[in-house]
């Protein structure tokens, strides 16, 4: 019976366990769960866009695009070529050269450009004698106009004044303006002056692109309208084989003057370029050739020592003076051209109406120096000689006034004489600023005719040579507000409280610069900080050292830093560092201040015996606070432009 009894008790044990434990499995709580914070998404990239720029032909743009963030602004500026003009953009309506593009979408821009087509007025007149087909009128660059010139009854067409044909039917290609005039000649007078005339003594006669050409028997005449200074047509025969004319350096030959009704009264034999006999005519012109005739036949006219270019024409070292005579022709015309323009009266001016004397310093046969002084520039003790890209560059165009050649002068003696001119060159400068050349007569004088003390550079010299500005980099802005702190420092004037540190220098270019002003400062009433925006091309200009007694750039930096650092207002009375007259409205101590001679900082120098313009009191007179006007910081005005 035990036997058959444990195995059922094992069994209701076990059972008993395995209740148990399932029991209390059922009866267990779970455990709470722990929630997890949800992750921050990644940011998105910022959408870009690409802009494309190019420029068609005739023009550049200042930039070519790239890629940029959605809602850059970029700004491009179409620039024509000579000859060009912008006319629009393919990929927008506007028509400003400068564009600002806010990018919102990929974008193709292009400028276009077009040929600027010029127009040219031809005038065409006839001289006494016969008409021509046409009066001419205003045409497009490039046209061709045909002119037919018809002598009257009596007259034959001997040539054009105006341009080198002897031809009657005249083809014009119209590239500039044009006055051209038909020249006819009395058959009778000119059958006269021929048949009496040995011309078995004339070898040859004289080659002059300028003049009006006419034949007649086999021989060529050369008819002038424009000898400079002398308004009288003239036939010139070259008595030798030479090439001679009587605007360059011709020996032996003859003129013969017309009066107003084309008949010769006066005929005049020159030597080696000296007149040696004149024949008036006095309605005997039969007589008078014969005389003249018989001169050649009985003088040994041709054995006369020729001129020698090279001996006789050396460019001598020294100063030359520009005399006031001139010639201008267009640039796209050959220099031969200067035969042809009489030479005109030309005269510098300042603002007080003095009219300047323009000298050259010539050594070995080039310009070394040159300057412009007035009467009023004899006050200063000395004037540097100056050559260079300052003045035959002009950095608003980039073009350049550019010394072409120096050579002998061009004219005939008769006209040097007349002048009362010697030791005479001819200078030509290729003006491309204003599109003409100049042919300039330069004469020779002392110099004790200058009246004041030239020199090659103020190196070592006044300004250059003060124990304070003398330590100025003219490079480095921040040495002139180092500069600028010592100069009140010893005028007595502390300024240790300036954080050199603080100190805004800018420079803008001049496509960028919107301004009629060369320079500003934006921090007047502001003692924390320092802020001058400069013109490049006034900056660059200014900091040349040496050229000027005091350089251009300090003397606009002193009058920003006067603004800025000082709080100097403008002041209407000219003779200071901070006179400026373009403030509204203007600032006056009497009704009579702004009646004077105005003179500004850029007409200062350093040791100008006149006080009006000596840098060094205009300087001492800011600093002590004589005649300057303090800003009203209360305006809430903080930019003055100068």
């Amino acid at each position: 019976m035990k036997k058959l009894l444990y195995p059922l008790a094992f069994s209701l044990a076990t059972f008993l366990i395995l209740y148990s434990c399932s029991a209390e499995e059922e009866d267990t709580t779970p455990p709470p769960q722990v929630q997890q914070p949800t992750p921050d998404p990644e940011p998105s990239a910022p959408t870009q866009y690409t802009l494309t720029v190019t420029a068609g032909e005739g023009g550049t743009v200042s930039t070519e695009g790239g890629t940029y963030d959605e809602g850059t602004e970029v700004t491009i500026t179409a620039t024509p070529a000579e000859g060009y003009e912008f006319v629009g953009w393919e990929g927008s309506d506007s028509t400003e050269a400068s564009l600002i593009v806010t990018l919102e979408a990929n974008t193709t821009l292009n400028a276009l450009f077009t040929v600027i087509i010029n127009s040219y007025t031809l005038t065409v007149t006839a001289g006494e004698g016969g008409t021509v087909s046409t009066e001419g009128g205003t045409y497009d660059e490039g046209t061709e106009v045909t002119i037919t010139a018809t002598p009257d009854e009596g007259y034959v067409f001997v040539g054009w004044y105006g341009i080198d044909s002897s031809d009657a039917i005249l083809l014009i290609n119209v590239e500039s303006n044009q006055s051209i005039q038909a020249i006819f000649q009395e058959i009778q007078a000119l059958d006269n002056l021929i048949d009496n005339l040995n011309f078995e003594n004339l070898n040859s006669i004289i080659n002059n692109d300028c003049s009006s050409v006419f034949g007649h028997n086999g021989y060529r005449f050369y008819t002038n309208i424009s000898q400079p200074f002398l308004q009288t047509k003239k036939i010139v025969f070259n008595l030798n084989s030479a090439d001679l004319s009587p605007y360059t350096e011709g020996n032996n030959y003859l003129i013969f003057w017309f009066n107003n009704s084309n008949i010769v009264d006066l005929i005049q034999v020159y030597k080696n370029q000296i007149l040696v006999e004149s024949f008036n005519i006095e309605n005997n012109l039969n007589g008078q050739l014969n005389s003249l005739t018989s001169y050649f036949d009985n003088d040994n006219f041709y054995s006369q020592t020729k001129f020698d270019f090279e001996e006789n024409h050396i460019i001598e070292d020294g100063i030359y003076i520009f005399s006031g005579y001139e010639k201008r022709i267009e640039n796209t015309q050959s220099e031969d051209r200067f035969k042809c323009t009489v030479y005109g009266i030309s005269s510098s001016l300042n603002h007080l109406n003095e009219e300047g004397r323009e000298y050259f310093k010539i050594i070995d046969g080039n310009i070394v120096g040159r300057t412009l002084i007035f009467d009023s520039d004899l006050s200063s003790s000395y004037k540097v000689w100056q050559l260079n890209d300052h003045y035959y560059t002009d950095t608003y165009t980039n073009k350049s006034r550019l010394i072409d050649k120096l050579e002998k002068i061009e004219i005939d003696n008769y006209s040097l004489n007349n002048l009362n001119l010697s030791n005479t060159l001819k200078l030509v400068v290729n003006d491309q600023i204003n599109g003409y050349k100049t042919s300039k007569i330069l004469s020779k004088v002392s110099t004790q005719d200058i009246g004041i003390t030239m020199i090659d550079s103020f190196e070592g010299i006044g300004f250059y040579a003060d124990e304070i500005y003398s330590q100025i980099d003219f490079n480095d802005p921040s040495t002139y507000l180092e500069a600028f702190i010592k100069d009140a420092q010893r005028h007595g004037v502390d300024l240790s409280y300036v954080n050199k540190n603080n100190f805004q220098f800018t420079i803008i270019p001049d496509n960028l610069w919107t301004l009629e002003a060369s320079a500003y400062a934006s921090r007047i009433c502001d003692d924390n900080q320092i802020d001058v925006t400069f013109k490049e091309s006034v900056w660059l200009q200014g900091k040349i050292p040496y050229k000027t007694s005091v350089p251009s750039a300090l003397k606009t930096m002193w009058h920003e830093f006067g603004h800025d650092i000082l709080n100097l207002d403008h002041v209407c009375l000219g003779d200071h560092i901070m006179s400026g007259r373009h403030q509204e409205p203007k600032i006056v101590y009497s009704s009579s201040d702004c009646d004077e001679e105005y003179i500004t900082v850029y007409g200062m120098d350093w040791d100008n015996l006149d006080p009006r313009k000596n840098f060094q009191r205009a300087v001492n007179d800011m600093f002590s606070g004589f005649e300057q006007i303090n800003f009203n910081c209360t305006t809430g005005k903080r930019v003055i432009i100068f």
